[in-house]
Parts: structure tokens; C-alpha cells; sequence
């Protein structure tokens, strides 16, 4: 799917002949995205392995709103957005259209580097603030491990009350007892002052491929409260997964 801006064109007086001139430029820009868009197709249907089904869809407007409506009236399982390595400018505008997109729809959003190798996810993390509220977002990921043969790893930063919060994990166990020994879930303990440099510690120490996050948990508004450079430079090392409450 691709999302373009049509130009902003000021009023004309037909006779002047710009009317027809503004018509012919929107017409003009339009087949040329269709055909970028086709020739990508055409490009991923040559690269990967057939029996992928691809579809072309093209919109204009702005693309928070439209790629959620196309996602909501398609049924899509998740929306994947490209990350590149940007500026400071576009760190914030690509920040503003990603919230954007949490914000108008209920469908998972998946953000991936561009240059990231083509790979399997084999770890995933799951930054968690360890309630029974995370259970069902528990599932869905184990049912996600296992299409990859990959395992989740929940991970909870802490700076106090670890007491408490030893015996929740404890809790946690016991729930998932079987996925724990059979070592495709665990759960673990980072102690941090701060909850993006707690995470990235983490991650770097265990490899992970993926992050996944609930909207709305303290975790992620820690995540998105912070300087954009800190945050975007963890978007761009990291495929992340978010979830909505």
C-alpha cells in the first residue's frame, strides 16, 4: 500500500486554461505512483517465493488515516511500516504518523528497519508490567512463536518493591509452567532507573529480534516521553510489535 499528498493547487480562473493544467498534473502524478507501486509488485513477486498473495492499493491523503481504514476495511492481521534512518525532522514526523496510526486503529502495527536482513523472529521480547492483564497478549504471542519456532521473553524493569515483584514472576510461572519448561517462555527482571535503557540492555544481552509493547501501559508512554533521538534510535536497531489494550 502507498499513501501519497496530491500538490496543493491555488484557484484559477477557468478561462486561463489551468483548471485543465491542474487536472492533467493530478492525473500525471497518480499514474506515476501506480506504476511505482506496480513495478514494486512486480519486483517482490520476482524476488520471493510464489503462492504469496500481493495485492496493490493505492490512496491519497494522509497516511495514518488511510492506512488504518484500508487496514479495518481489508481485515488485516497487522499493519507493517518501513523504518529508515532519518533526521531529526523526519524522527519527529515519522514519531507523529506511527502514534497517529495507534491512535485510529485496533490493528497490531509492526515497525521494521529498512535495512534489516530478511530474517525469522527466533527471541522475542515482551516488555511487561507484570499483571494478570497480560495474559491474553501472552498467548497471542506464544501462538506467534510457534509459526516461527521462535520463544518469548517477558521482561519486567524494575527500580524498587523487588520482593513483590519476584513473586508475581513466580505467579507467572506457575501459569505458564509448561511453556517455561519446555523453554519457549520465560520471564525475567532487569533492574533500571529508566525503562528504555533498562530495555535495550536487555535486548543487546540476549540477541532479540523482536519487541513487542501494549499501548497505553506505562512501558510504552516511558517509551514515547523521552528525548526522539533515544527513542528512534532504539525504532531503527529493532523491529517493534504493538499491541492495543
Amino acid at each position: 500500500m502507498h499513501v501519497y499528498d496530491q500538490p496543493v493547487l491555488l484557484d484559477s480562473v477557468s478561462e486561463t486554461g489551468v483548471d485543465a493544467m491542474s487536472d492533467t498534473l493530478l492525473s500525471n502524478m497518480e499514474k506515476a505512483q501506480r506504476e511505482r507501486l506496480h513495478s514494486f509488485r512486480q519486483q517482490l513477486e520476482t524476488t520471493y517465493q510464489p503462492g504469496v498473495h500481493i495485492e496493490e492499493v493505492l490512496r491519497y491523503g494522509l497516511p495514518a488515516h488511510e492506512t488504518a481504514r484500508e487496514a479495518e476495511e481489508s481485515g488485516s492481521a497487522y499493519i507493517v511500516v518501513s523504518v529508515r534512518h532519518m533526521g531529526k525532522v523526519e524522527r519527529l514526523l515519522f514519531g507523529s504518523m506511527v502514534n497517529g496510526l495507534l491512535h485510529k486503529t485496533h490493528v497490531p502495527v509492526l515497525t521494521i528497519p529498512e535495512e534489516m536482513p530478511l530474517r525469522h523472529f527466533h527471541k522475542i521480547c515482551y516488555a511487561t508490567d507484570f499483571t494478570f492483564d497480560d495474559n491474553p497478549l501472552i498467548d497471542k504471542l506464544l501462538h506467534f512463536a510457534r509459526m516461527y519456532g521462535a520463544t518469548v521473553h517477558c521482561v519486567h524493569i524494575h527500580d524498587s518493591n523487588l520482593d513483590t515483584e519476584s513473586a508475581i514472576l513466580q505467579d507467572f510461572q506457575k501459569t505458564y509452567q509448561q511453556e517455561v519448561a519446555g523453554g519457549l517462555l520465560s520471564f525475567h527482571l532487569v533492574e533500571s532507573l529508566n525503562v528504555v535503557d533498562g530495555l535495550v540492555q536487555f535486548i543487546e544481552n540476549h540477541d532479540i529480534d523482536l519487541v513487542a509493547m501494549l499501548k497505553q501501559r506505562r512501558y510504552w508512554l516511558d517509551f514515547f516521553s523521552g528525548s526522539h533521538t533515544k527513542r528512534m534510535a532504539f525504532h531503527g536497531r529493532t523491529p517493534l510489535l504493538v499491541f492495543h489494550e
